[in-house]
């Protein structure tokens, strides 16, 4: 169980972590944003999971927590299609294209704070008591975040295209190719990372379902031979 938490755990960080490192770049190259409003995006997805974090702890008195973090995975899922698929919108109205990549970095900042909160919580869980282990298995999970994370920019940043400047015929389709790039590098990294962490969830949650079914069948059980017993 620690094992498919750490997976878990370090699906959520290199979804916060691809987030907050390309979104501004897929804000001033793919969306052509200026930097006024570029500026204000990451700030507002901040601002959403500071504010996200103060109530996992009331929702995770009514939900399980593998259950919350299904439910973040699939906000940041939703998130990342609407990532995709701002570039593809048609010309509109400032004002309204902002509305809309406000929504979607709300949705980044929500989804991403579940996860990350679920998962670390969990773990503290698992640990319990056996607090004389708890420095291993955060510097073991710490270590990880951060080995996959160099690992997944590195490669990004290897196969990144490169905009030529000084060549004006070549400029646009160079350009333009890194702006596809990082919607690319944004979304589809953050939904891919999300499916694997829904699939070891999805696993969890069937296998405390059966062991809860045989929980209560053994103590039906029981109280049947108790009242046996009894007579």
């Amino acid at each position: 169980t620690q094992s498919t938490w750490g997976i878990v755990y370090a699906c959520a960080r290199v979804n916060a972590n691809i987030s907050q490192v390309y979104l501004p770049q897929y804000l001033l190259d793919s969306l052509e944003m200026n930097k006024i409003l570029a500026a204000q995006m990451p700030l507002l997805v901040y601002v959403s999971a500071m504010i996200t974090a103060f109530t996992i702890k009331p929702l995770s008195t009514y939900l399980k927590r593998t259950v919350l973090c299904a439910i973040g995975n699939i906000i940041c899922i939703s998130a990342a299609c609407g990532l995709k698929i701002l570039p593809l919108l048609p010309k509109m109205n400032e004002t309204t294209f902002c509305a809309i990549v406000w929504i979607v970095c709300i949705l980044l900042g929500i989804g991403t704070t579940i996860c990350l909160v679920t998962s670390v919580t969990m773990q503290a869980d698992l640990i319990g008591k056996k607090v004389e282990s708890a420095a291993f298995v955060y510097g073991i999970l710490s270590a990880l975040d951060k080995v996959i994370n160099g690992i997944l920019i590195s490669l990004i940043e290897f196969n990144k295209p490169e905009c030529d400047f000084n060549n004006t015929e070549s400029q646009t389709s160079s350009c333009g190719a890194l702006a596809s790039y990082y919607t690319n590098v944004l979304s589809l990294i953050c939904v891919f990372a999300c499916f694997i962490s829904l699939f070891f969830l999805g696993n969890m949650i069937r296998n405390n379902s059966e062991t809860e079914n045989v929980t209560k069948v053994e103590e039906e059980r029981q109280g049947l031979l108790s009242s046996v017993v009894v007579d």
